[in-house]
Order: C-alpha cells, then sequence, then structure tokens
C-alpha cells in the first residue's frame, strides 16, 4: 500500500515565528456511504438496502449512546466516546488561563472544615466532541512499517 505525501511549511509547535518544512499526506478522495455499502454487498448475502438499513440504525444507536455519555466499543473495529475540552485551570494560581475565565478557588467552612471548591462551572467547558480510537488491529493496518509512500513521483519504503 502507498501513500501520497508532499511537503507542507507550518509553525514549530509553541513557535509563531519559526517555520519548518514538515511531511503531510496529499489530499486524499472520499468514499461515501454508497460505495461502503456496496463494498459490504460484494462481501455477504445482505441486499443494498438491508445494509443501508443497518447503518442507518447503527448510527442512531451512536448517537443515542453517546447523548447519554457512554462510550461504544466495535470490537475489532475500535470505539467511539464523548470527550469534553476545557479550559486549563492552574492550581498555583487558582484560576483558569489559556483563554477561558479567571476562576479563583472558593473556600468554604463547614464544622470547623475548610473544604475546597475550585469553582467549576459549565461555562468552563469549550466543547464536546466525539472520539473515535481506532482498534489495534486497524492501527496495525496503516503502520509505518508497512507502508511505503510517494514523493514526487519517487516511492520509498520505510524501514
Amino acid at each position: 500500500m502507498s501513500f501520497k505525501c508532499m511537503k507542507v511549511q507550518r509553525y514549530m509547535p509553541g513557535n509563531t515565528e519559526v517555520k519548518k518544512w514538515y511531511p503531510a499526506l496529499a489530499p486524499v478522495s472520499t468514499i461515501r456511504i454508497d460505495d461502503v455499502i456496496e463494498g459490504i454487498v460484494a462481501r455477504c448475502t445482505l441486499t443494498s438496502p438491508d445494509i443501508k438499513a443497518c447503518l442507518n440504525a447503527l448510527q442512531e444507536v451512536i448517537i443515542e449512546q453517546l447523548q447519554l455519555g457512554n462510550a461504544v466499543e466495535f470490537g475489532d473495529l475500535g470505539r467511539f466516546r464523548p470527550r469534553l475540552s476545557s479550559h486549563f485551570y492552574s492550581k498555583s494560581l487558582g484560576i483558569y488561563t489559556g483563554g477561558g475565565r479567571e476562576v479563583a478557588d472558593t473556600t468554604y467552612e463547614t464544622d470547623g472544615k475548610t473544604v475546597k471548591q475550585l469553582g467549576v462551572t459549565a461555562q468552563d467547558i469549550k466543547a464536546i466532541t466525539v472520539g473515535f480510537y481506532p482498534s489495534k488491529a486497524i492501527r496495525n493496518a496503516i503502520a509505518r512499517e508497512r507502508l511505503s509512500f510517494e514523493f514526487n513521483g519517487v516511492k520509498r519504503a520505510l524501514s
């Protein structure tokens, strides 16, 4: 299997003044759900409408479970799970930093004991997304050792 690569110029991580050249995958084509369905039809005895109905139901179940906060495991395929990103909390400063709002620690006295509350609210959540984590079999299928790459029309194997 061969991947086409190109070089792109990007800023170095953490440094917006220095640009360096990095390898990147060249743009690829995307297959549509109809192509996936036809690929499945060619490998089993189900009809195209049956597979489409099954995939639609699968999508609905995945969405339903993600909305409940559950991860969905697919064995040899991988798993989907909800992900949350929030503003960074600096414990030493007692505030959220990195674009977040400043929220100081809150101290409550109860029965002579001090209880620290971080002051976290729903406003501190930046986004909730879905992460897909491929299984080991899928990760190994495109492992670096098994692939060759093409730069400017010249194929190279990585070793």
